[in-house]
């Protein structure tokens, strides 16, 4: 999981170079490896990035399926850092 945390925050700087197409690459790959119970909070930072690198790209559908599947998981079960990542998902919303 150490090296899917390190593309993860490197996916989150991309996304503010407003590279997005990198963003999406990197969290398209990542998702299917990231267990959704036992690694919560690094899927949800996943599928709000990828949501937002969406917004960047033009593309509404997909990125309001990946905001609100990230907002569903936050309301069912919350997580350690859910806080922090529902700024930048309110903000894809």
């Amino acid at each position: 999981m150490r090296v899917q945390t390190l593309l993860l925050y490197r996916a989150w700087a991309l996304f503010y170079a407003m590279d997005f197409a990198s963003v999406r690459a990197t969290c398209d790959a990542l998702l299917p490896a990231i267990d959704q119970r036992t690694h919560a909070p690094w899927r949800r930072l996943c599928l709000t990035l990828s949501g937002a690198a969406e917004v960047g790209l033009g593309n509404p559908e997909r990125a309001l399926d990946r905001a609100l599947t990230a907002r569903g998981e936050m309301d069912r079960q919350p997580a350690l850092g859910d806080w922090y990542w529902r700024l930048l998902l309110q903000r894809t919303l």
